[in-house]
């Protein structure tokens, strides 16, 4: 059983998941004001080396912004993104030590469908209990087309 010293102590973001949110602030920032909308934000916990599934669905010909920001103690980060017939579509990775922990990605999808999208990093000491951040941008069809 925790004593209210230890609830109050782990409910204490590390600073690992602080600079997280505020990458995830300043980029959300960043595209709204180009337009986006924020369809999906979440703050995730995972497993080194375990990919974490998201299905979005997603509209032909609408511009979408795909962001994984990944855990300061990770050294490696992936996010795939298949179609709805199972191709992949999207392969991004970064290593730390010279891409940083953000992957972000425009995307049209060419037909409205599901996409599977599969973030992932690895980490040489913490195994476990690993933060991510997850943002799904959409640019309305009323605002002007993007620049490719």
């Amino acid at each position: 059983m925790k004593t209210e010293a230890q609830s109050k102590y782990s409910a204490i973001p590390d600073h690992g998941s602080l600079l997280m949110k505020r990458q995830a602030d300043s980029l959300k920032t960043r595209f709204t004001n180009e337009g986006y909308v924020v369809l999906e934000e979440s703050r995730i916990t995972m497993s080194s080396e375990t990919e974490l599934p998201v299905i979005v669905n997603m509209k032909k010909g609408t511009w979408y912004q795909i962001i994984f920001i990944g855990d300061i103690h990770s050294h490696s980060f992936e996010v795939r993104m298949f179609d709805f017939d199972e191709h992949e579509v999207v392969y991004k990775k970064n290593e730390w030590s010279q891409d940083g922990n953000i992957i972000s990605y425009p995307f049209v999808p060419k037909g409205t469908e599901f996409h599977l999208i599969k973030p992932l990093q690895v980490t040489r000491g913490k195994k476990k209990n690993l933060f991510g951040y997850f943002l799904l941008l959409e640019k309305p069809e009323n605002f002007p087309a993007a620049a490719e």
